[in-house]
């Protein structure tokens, strides 16, 4: 079933939504509710965060009229309808053929995936097919240009099918073309009948189907494979880019190949790509290469595809008058032999007599989410009954078929009707409902949600109404997301009650408090931990003033002042971000959200703060006290950190540096383009039908494309191994040790070895058996336990694994009520055996979740690591830095890597655990009670066990130590976990006396279940398809690269998105799309539509999704996605009155000419074979070395040169005269005179001596 757009839509913004709510936890009620106030609509599409959607109705293409009637009245040649394999041409195609039959020049302006390829080669090679019958099979014919080697491919193999078998032969010449024959690695053909040659395509087709792998290459008779092929047979059709045709030109003996050739075609596809430089270039080139013909501009017929050249806004005058304009500079044409060929569509017989539908009653809405449900499968045809007959007023048959019956009870509906009319345009749901109901009757219903509703059940209903295989609807939706700009908070409220008003963005901040300056607004950032808030800005002139143990005491170098009352003050300015002093703030932390203000937060000094500048004071005031400011409200104080946060104060989690960099426990609310990108993608899988999969991910540069592929790969794989084991764990009735789980995971991987590929990719690289070893399970086997290690041994701070999500536990073996180390421990603390069992089991997840694990057999936490480990290089085992830890019953100072369970001085975390567990903590006896948990662990359970710790080296490090024994613990399936409502730290189980187990929290924990609203935990609730991301650049190797497309275009490959830069854009044939996804808004309304042409080719029906960065440019069309979607497309304009690149293109003419007349048979031929030789070697070399390959003493003299053009001045001026003569922009015309060309042609020997100068200077210099 094709996607439906509507539906698709909703659920990818709620998943993005559910997304933005875990990424950002805000554990403060009043800040969460504000956001979750600011995101939350009736429909995720209402969300601040997207624009959309947009809608358009995609046509069906007109049909031309049957090939083999065009064949009967001699159009076509007799074998044409046999070669074009369908039985009509679309009627553009039939318009581009006629026109060309005619001798008009022609540009081909139809959208991607409509043909345009096939509607330049079918009068090509018509012609040729009649010319074949004419004897003439030599000489080149016609010339296609391809902006890219990719198209170029692309293409190919497409005439693969076509020519085979038919005695017309053609090549590609392109850096990658064999030289010799004898280099040829594709495999030919060795008949020349088309019957048997297509057979053992169709053949090679079917096995690669079934082996589900690329299809292998097989060249006919026709195709030239080598440069040294092509210069012998010299083909009729020749394949190459613009630069290689540059080459070409001007080099011996591949210039032979266009001197004088029966040239007729030259085809530029993707002909927008042609713009400013390279534009003005290229035309130069075509120029050139029609005078080395020897042809008029109207001898050869020239050909330009682009779906985006012509502005199907615009009347067909203007458009034509554009194209017109752009083919007659491009090409050197007369623009009155220039023909527009644009798409032409079917126009579906409405009947006469519709009846209009009354406005629909009840909740749209929910009329809305129910025929989205019932059109899912499995289909509800009952529901689909009620919604159609709500929607239009009457009685709906379904019959056998309710699809049919659906689009002939739909056709006749005047609503319906209006629907096409009104969106053959993008337009915004909202005024393309409103205009519909409008124009079925006036004042029908008002703007809003009832319009908004009844047209989206209209799309979707139509989009599932088919017939013949087609569509009634066939929408098409553009949305637009962006990520969260950056939160700000303002100021507000009073002193003794501070208020502080969440906004996503500054400019959603200054709507609000327009008259509040741009620095009155504070950025929030949130724990990555425990969710607790913060706020950032930066002050001029800021110094801190610190007590004892560095404690930050009061703030220094203040505009010293009074307040009114008198009393001393002092207030700082407001700098600009990444200038100045940074501070950290908060209004409250998160125990003070119920209680009040608490002892902790009185460590910290309070700063005073104007919500109208933003400046700080030293003390309270009533007013600001700021100059230029003076604002007459209360100061709101603010608890201040410093200008660093070394560690979160409501949940301790700790800084950390990478690389010099030091990462704050806090991160800003904002958009991270790369992981939003992924998210985005995740959801578009998840989101479209069976079978439909695929998405394209358009970014504008290589760098981006590669980041963002790679930052997938990582990311995905990490998700869908969490989710395997997940799996395993909840379909276990019983819990599971670690290598129970691994050898599960093997066993899948044993029966699909292609997850090796997706989810160990290090492993099957060409190195791999020599690092990892030649029995590839051994490693794989390593790394999967690797990697389920990894997931239970994570900091305890970490939210998105199994355990913090409540989705899975550990349990120790020998940890029951009914041992009697647990109860001597119960009835010392005053507690339940019970509750014993859960508080030490939580002492061993602290342990093991902290690396004090030993692991049977490969003790990897036991020892430091080389660092050139294998599986460290590979990123298998992240332990580069890992520093081994082990336990001991009493702290030995002597030994650095043991934890001590009894301090020699105060109180271990453990005891003070102890304590808090204890019914009588002031009376308890916290060494005599940790003493009875050590034997108990050691030597009754057997939990722990002895290890020595080892240096990189196996050295042993200081004495012996105890560890967490791995063969002790299972998981099982968990659906609670417990959560401290001051700190928010999430445990697996529920202390004794439900208190928190963080050290110095004095917090209870609360049960709950996982909360399906946190996207990880919904995110391993439901089938999985992952995202199987691959870089598609040019940085890409070219053997990648195929493969890659192929296993893209695969039904069952592996690789279901691509990370594309505009080498995609453009007509790669890359299969079945539904859906395109943009990292960034493109440059120009003409790369918005090339990229979301890719989607929709086949089916032409799809979503576009483009997300929105923070820069400037991709805010202003997210402000209004109209101006991108409703942009004026612009024909490619280039510059010709360019001096230096027309004397470039004049020398390269004489170059051409020279290297013609050196392969004449007269006396002067060998005077111009010795002076190309000399001056025009194929190697940079010969200019630096002599022929005893010895250092030249002086460059090349290029007096010879400068004589023998002196000499062929008057014949060369009147070739090159003739070049320009016809056809060129009259503003560049004093560029081509004959005085211009006479000028250019003396001072050509001159130019290339400043040339060879230079290189010899530079030569010099180097060897001295």
């Amino acid at each position: 079933m094709p996607i439906n757009p509507v539906q698709f839509a909703h659920s990818v913004c709620d998943e993005f939504l559910r997304y933005l709510f875990s990424a950002f936890p805000l554990s403060d009620p009043e800040l969460a509710q504000q956001a979750r106030a600011l995101l939350d609509r009736p429909s995720s599409l209402d969300i601040p965060l997207v624009k959309g959607p947009f809608v358009s109705l995609s046509e069906s293409f007109a049909k031309g009229e049957p090939v083999q009637k065009l064949a009967s009245d001699g159009l076509l040649h007799p074998i044409m309808p046999g070669l074009i394999g369908y039985p009509t041409m679309y009627l553009h195609q039939q318009q581009v053929l006629e026109a060309v039959k005619a001798g008009l020049h022609v540009l081909v302006a139809t959208g991607t995936g409509s043909g345009k390829t096939e509607s330049f080669l079918y009068p090509i090679v018509d012609d040729l097919l009649r010319q074949r019958d004419r004897g003439i099979t030599t000489g080149l014919a016609a010339v296609l240009v391809y902006p890219m080697n990719a198209l170029a491919n692309d293409q190919l193999d497409r005439l693969r099918d076509m020519l085979g078998g038919t005695a017309i032969t053609f090549g590609q010449w392109v850096g990658t073309t064999p030289d010799r024959e004898s280099d040829v690695v594709i495999e030919r053909f060795g008949s020349s009948s088309r019957q048997a040659f297509l057979a053992e395509r169709r053949k090679r087709r079917e096995e690669a189907a079934k082996e589900d792998r690329a299809v292998r290459p097989l060249a006919p008779m026709e195709e030239c494979c080598s440069e040294e092929d092509i210069r012998q047979r010299e083909p009729r059709i020749l394949l190459t880019n613009y630069r290689q045709l540059e080459v070409l030109t001007t080099r011996l003996p591949d210039v032979n190949l266009f001197a004088e050739a029966p040239l007729r075609y030259v085809v530029f596809d993707e002909a927008h790509t042609y713009s400013g430089a390279s534009g003005a270039e290229v035309a130069c080139l075509i120029r050139r290469l029609r005078e080395l013909a020897g042809k008029t501009p109207d001898e050869i017929i020239c050909i330009g595809t682009s779906a985006t050249l012509a502005d199907p806004t615009k009347q067909d005058a203007d458009n034509e008058e554009t194209a017109r304009r752009f083919a007659s500079r491009f090409f050197g044409v007369d623009s009155n032999n220039v023909k527009l060929v644009g798409e032409s569509y079917v126009a579906r017989e409405w009947p006469k007599q519709r009846y209009k539908p009354i406005a629909p009653p009840g909740d749209g809405m929910d009329r809305l989410s129910r025929v989205l449900s019932a059109v899912t499968e499995p289909v509800n045809v009952g529901e689909i009954k009620g919604v159609v007959e709500e929607l239009t007023g009457q009685i709906f048959d379904p019959g056998e078929d309710w699809r049919e019956a659906l689009h002939d009870h739909l056709v006749t509906n005047e609503y319906v009707y209006q629907t096409t009319q009104i969106l053959k345009y993008p337009k915004w749901l909202a005024d393309a409902a409103w205009q519909t109901s409008q124009r079925v009757a006036t004042g029908r219903l008002p703007e809003g949600e009832r319009a908004n509703a009844e047209l989206l059940c209209c799309l979707v209903l139509g989009a599932a109404a088919r017939k013949g295989g087609d569509s009634l609807l066939r929408p098409k939706v553009h949305f637009f997301l962006r990520g969260l700009d950056e939160a700000v908070v303002a100021l507000d409220g009073s002193e003794a009650e501070p208020n502080m008003r969440l906004f996503l963005s500054l400019a959603d901040a200054k709507e609000q408090f327009g008259s509040r300056h741009d620095d009155a607004f504070f950025s929030v950032l949130t724990c990555r931990s425990c969710g607790q808030h913060f706020f950032e800005k930066w002050y001029t002139e800021l110094e801190f003033s610190r007590g004892s143990k560095n404690r930050l005491k009061d703030f220094d170098h203040g505009n010293a002042t009074q307040n009114e009352d008198g009393s001393d003050n002092a207030w700082w300015a407001t700098s600009p971000r990444e200038t100045g002093t940074r501070i950290v703030s908060t209004n409250r932390l998160l125990e003070e959200a119920d209680g009040g203000v608490s002892a902790k937060s009185t460590k910290w000094p309070r700063g005073y703060f104007c919500r109208q500048c933003g400046a700080m004071h030293r003390h309270s005031s009533p007013r600001c006290l700021a100059d230029g400011c003076g604002n007459q409200e209360p100061l709101i104080p603010l608890v201040v950190f410093g200008s660093e946060l070394s560690a979160c104060p409501s949940c301790g989690s700790a800084s950390f540096q990478i690389g010099g960099r030091i990462i704050e426990p806090a991160r800003k609310i904002q958009a991270v383009t790369v992981a939003d990108v992924h998210i985005l993608a995740q959801a578009m899988i998840n989101a479209a039908p069976e079978g439909h999969q695929k998405l394209i991910i358009f970014a504008d540069s290589r760098q981006d494309a590669a980041f963002q592929a790679g930052w997938m790969q990582d990311h995905a794989r990490r998700i869908r191994l969490r989710h395997m084991m997940y799996s395993i764990i909840a379909d276990s009735r019983t819990p599971l040790a670690v290598d129970g789980i691994t050898d599960t995971l093997m066993e899948v991987f044993r029966r699909d070895q292609s997850l090796i590929d997706a989810l160990l990719p290090e492993l099957t690289t060409e190195e791999a058996p020599a690092t990892f070893g030649h029995n590839k399970w051994v490693p794989v086997h390593k790394s999967l336990r690797y990697m389920v290690l990894r997931e239970f041994t994570t900091g305890v701070r970490r939210t998105d694994c199994l355990e913090s999500m409540g989705l899975a536990r550990v349990i120790y073996s020998g940890l029951t009520p009914e041992s009697r180390g647990i109860r001597a421990l119960a009835t010392t603390l005053g507690c339940l055996p019970e509750e014993a069992v859960e508080g030490i089991s939580l002492i061993l997840d602290n342990w093991r979740r902290n690396r004090i694990l030993h692991v049977t057999g490969d003790p990897i936490f036991s020892h430091y690591h080389a660092k050139d480990d294998p599986y460290i290089q590979a990123g298998l085992l992240p332990l580069r830095e890992f520093r081994p830890e082990g336990l001991l019953e009493n702290t030995d100072q002597s030994n650095p890597y043991a934890r001590g369970l009894i301090a020699q001085r105060g109180a271990s975390a453990v005891q003070a655990l102890l304590k808090k567990w204890a019914a009588n903590p002031n009376t308890l006896d916290v060494d005599a009670t940790a003493s009875l948990l050590w034997p108990f662990l050691t030597e009754e359970a057997k939990i722990l066990i002895r290890v020595t710790l080892r240096n990189r080296n196996d050295q042993p490090l200081a004495g012996d130590v105890w560890q967490v024994n791995l063969e002790k613990l299972a998981i099982e399936h968990s659906h609670v976990r417990e959560r401290c409502t001051t700190c928010q730290r999430i445990v697996t189980r529920k202390a004794p006396k439900a208190v928190c187990t963080r050290h110095n929290c004095h917090g209870t924990t609360t049960t709950e279940e996982p909360n399906d609203e946190n996207y990880d935990v919904w995110l391993m609730g439901r089938p999985f398809r992952m995202v199987s991301a691959e870089e598609h650049t040019a940085q890409v190797p070219g053997e990648i690269r195929n493969r890659i497309e192929n296993d893209f275009k695969s039904k069952h490959g592996r690789t279901n998105c691509l990370v594309a830069t505009p080498t995609l854009e453009m007509g790669v044939n890359i299969g079945a799309l539904d859906m395109a996804l943009m990292r960034n808004v493109p440059p120009r309304s003409t790369n918005y539509w090339q990229r979301a042409g890719r989607a929709g080719r086949e089916e032409r029906m799809a979503v576009v999704v483009t997300y929105c960065r923070r820069s400037p440019h991709d805010r202003y069309f997210f402000d209004d996605p109209l101006r991108i979607l409703g942009g004026v497309i612009e024909a490619p304009t280039f510059n010709l009155r360019n001096p230096l690149m027309v004397a470039k293109h004049i020398r390269s003419a004489i170059l051409s000419e020279l290297l013609l007349r050196s392969r004449q048979p007269n006396g002067e031929a060998e005077r111009i074979r010795e002076l190309v030789k000399s001056l025009f070697p194929t190697f940079i070399r010969s200019y630096l070395l002599d022929e005893e390959d010895h250092f030249r003493d002086q460059p090349t003299s290029t007096a010879p040169l400068g004589l023998l053009l002196d000499e062929m001045k008057a014949p060369l001026a009147d070739r090159i005269k003739n070049l320009f003569a016809q056809h060129w922009p009259e503003e560049a015309g004093e560029l081509v005179t004959r005085e211009a060309i006479e000028g250019a042609i003396t001072e050509s020997a001159a130019e290339l001596a400043t040339v060879l100068s230079r290189l010899h200077r530079r030569l010099s210099w180097a060897r001295s």
